[in-house]
């Protein structure tokens, strides 16, 4: 009998994924941040204390919500959005896009040009 995922049990497993890298980072501990129905997955700081939303998207739908709403009503600085699917391009700095796989490669992002 195969193991069937559903799409709430991807983004569960993505996240867990994400969270596990970044405690194996020192990115611990991580925080969250929810509004009515928007919530972001993590929330780190830079090297100079500005914070950075990270939204979590396991899927080829990358289309993030709760980030944008985040966006309207904190304006960070920086964003990183983790996805199933490939990267923005590596000169954008403020709304940074990496694979999942490149979680291990958010560290780079906090700290100051």
């Amino acid at each position: 009998m195969g193991v069937f995922l559903t799409c709430t049990t991807k983004g569960y497993i993505a996240e867990n994924f994400v969270q596990q890298e970044f405690a194996t980072l020192g990115l611990d501990p991580t925080y969250s941040w929810n509004d009515a129905r928007a919530e972001i997955e993590f929330i780190i700081t830079d090297d100079v204390g500005n914070i950075i939303p990270i939204e979590v998207k396991s899927g080829k739908r990358t289309r993030a919500r709760s980030l944008q709403s985040y966006i309207t009503k904190c304006a960070p600085h920086k964003t990183i959005k983790l996805t199933g699917t490939q990267g923005s391009s590596p000169l954008e700095q403020e709304h940074i896009v990496l694979p999942l796989y490149y979680t291990k490669y958010v560290g780079n992002y906090t700290h100051q040009n």
